[in-house]
């Protein structure tokens, strides 16, 4: 059998990037800073596309779905449009694809279909609906799935059994993403409904729009219900709190609150199922977990011990003046769409949180285990390898019915040199605009193609300039605060952060949230008014500033820094 003694060698590749199909592909950078193998490559294409396949039925959109495909470890994405062949080919003059859009929306069963969803969607809502499942029935079930592979013990399993639970693990991850993907228009739809209607209204900036949303998403807070029921625990038992605010390893003072007796302990259990599996920071597989590096997420339950709960009145306050300069005739329905829009807002983080990020750590603990009993046979020279392998790979190594896969070392190669920033963004031709809002056959369809079409335009960094005298960026979060900056690049750098620290990172994940309490500010080099770390940084009340593009490279590690989330400025004052 081959084993892998030279994968851990440098490989020269050619890296020519070559479009995966025809057409034009785009690769998202700010969520893939370097290429991802292993069962991410078999995840990932099919949950992604079937997800949007999902959501695109449901509110009649002329989107069919995502095509996925990997180009030397980075995903490129293609999006694929109802009754148009894969890639459809250099689009055609305005006036041409305005008669063959007319024509295909006339003709074409599923078009049709499609328009006649769209038009009633606005008078359905059906994204209440869909929270309401959600709550009652999707996020218990989510959390009962984890919670039963969290129980195998998988240090306990023999060699086929190991390769059997890779495999669940591997669909668990598969079903949880899909599930992820098909809520993505419960809460794009009305939070970009509400924004395209009150910009017109009011003229506000989208900084004074976001504003009501304040209060709205506890999770996107660090305050999830697992975490509010371990803190009442904690504060009702005393032995415990000693233990939470002893000198002890971090490690070890997470060990005796998971086995303290009563209700500390279960809660503890069940906090460290949905947070402990996650990932403080980023989205690679190689990357602890919370549960592995729990330094911040103690700091942080400390902090909220001591601290004042979260006031929710900043948000209402904002919403009685943005409704004041929304003219009289208008107001009834300003209040509806900004009602659905806090309704819905949560979701955005919460599927997240309690759907994708614990199959990080669920799978890292197999994977770890898999690796640890192959390079004690020999087959790897190191267990990390085992990361950049899908689970069928893995499997047959374990049972011996296979070989290391031929393109492993290049595979590694690739993970440890090429990073997303130096790829092509696109592979292909330019894929031209979009069709305007109002070539759709009724106001439903309008509306709903308007509303999105401002989402993401708002989840895209701001085109400024960047200068390299000082470093500014979009304004997010208002206020102005001064304090050491932390430069966070993976999950080992959250452990240097302090109380009242300015986290400087690429960007953030929901998983960070676990360390709010204690941040000053946060300034990220992505990211643009509805990302991660502007809608923390505006749910916890801190300044934020987001996509400066050059905050980590300019900002040392340890300065003192002016966080001005009024203007958009940081400033480096030692």
């Amino acid at each position: 059998m081959a084993t892998a003694t030279a994968a851990s060698a440098s490989v020269k590749t050619a890296r020519k990037f070559d479009p995966p199909g025809p057409g034009s592909w785009e690769m998202d950078a700010v969520h893939f800073p370097r290429a991802v193998f292993g069962s991410f490559q078999v995840i990932f294409p099919k949950a992604f596309s079937e997800g949007f396949q999902d959501c695109c039925a449901r509110y009649g959109m002329l989107l069919e779905s995502m095509d996925v495909r990997f180009v030397h470890g980075f995903p490129y994405l293609q999006p694929r449009i109802v009754g148009v062949p894969q890639g459809g080919g250099k689009p055609p003059p305005k006036p041409i694809m305005f008669l063959a859009l007319k024509l295909m929306l006339a003709l074409h069963p599923q078009m049709r279909r499609r328009m006649a969803i769209a038009k009633t969607i606005f008078e359905r809502r059906p994204w209440l609906g869909e929270l309401r499942d959600w709550d009652e029935r999707v996020r218990p079930a989510t959390i009962a799935g984890h919670r039963a592979i969290c129980a195998v013990e998988v240090e306990s399993l023999d060699d086929d059994g190991l390769a059997k639970h890779l495999l669940r693990v591997e669909e668990h991850g598969t079903r949880m993403l899909t599930q992820d993907h098909s809520y993505n228009l419960t809460f794009m739809v009305p939070l970009g409904d509400y924004l395209a209607h009150a910009r017109e209204w009011t003229g506000l900036p989208q900084t004074d729009l976001m504003q009501p949303l304040r209060g709205c998403s506890d999770v996107s807070a660090g305050d999830i219900a697992e975490r509010r029921r371990l803190l009442t625990a904690i504060r009702a038992d005393a032995s415990a709190r000693a233990v939470l605010e002893g000198g002890a390893r971090p490690d070890e003072t997470l060990r005796k609150l998971a086995a303290h007796p009563g209700e500390v302990g279960e809660a503890m259990r069940d906090y460290l199922v949905i947070v402990g599996n996650s990932l403080p920071h980023g989205l690679e597989l190689e990357s602890p977990t919370v549960g592995e590096l729990p330094g911040p997420a103690l700091a942080a339950l400390r902090a909220a011990l001591a601290g004042v709960p979260k006031s929710r009145e900043a948000g209402v306050e904002a919403a009685a003046r943005v409704r004041a300069k929304v003219p009289e005739a208008h107001r009834a329905q300003f209040d509806v769409l900004l009602g659905d829009a806090q309704l819905t807002y949560r979701l955005r983080d919460e599927r997240h949180l309690y759907g994708v990020m614990p199959i990080f750590g669920i799978a890292r603990r197999a994977v770890i285990e898999a690796g640890r009993r192959l390079v004690g046979r020999g087959l790897l020279p190191e267990g990390r390898l085992a990361f950049l392998m899908n689970a069928a790979e893995v499997g047959a190594l374990l049972r011996g019915e296979g070989a290391v896969p031929p393109d492993l070392a290049e595979r590694n190669d690739l993970y440890r040199t090429l990073r997303g920033g130096e790829v092509p963004a696109r592979l292909g031709p330019d894929p031209g605009e979009p069709p305007p809002s109002s070539w759709m056959p009724n106001d439903g369809a309008r509306r709903m193609m308007t509303a999105l079409d401002v989402y993401m335009r708002d989840m895209q960094e701001p085109e400024l300039p960047v200068d390299a005298a000082r470093i500014t960026g979009l304004a997010v979060s208002r206020g102005v605060y001064e304090g050491t900056a932390r430069l966070c690049f993976g999950a080992s750098d959250l452990e240097n952060v302090r109380p009242g620290d300015v986290l400087v990172a690429p960007l953030t994940s929901p998983a960070i949230n676990v360390v709010l309490p204690i941040l000053g500010a946060i300034v990220t080099d992505k990211g643009g008014a509805l990302s991660h770390a502007a809608i923390v940084s505006r749910e916890y009340g801190i300044p934020g500033v987001v996509g400066t593009r050059n905050a980590t490279k300019a900002i040392p590690d340890g300065a003192r820094v002016r966080v001005d989330g009024d203007a958009g400025v940081v400033t480096v004052l030692a």
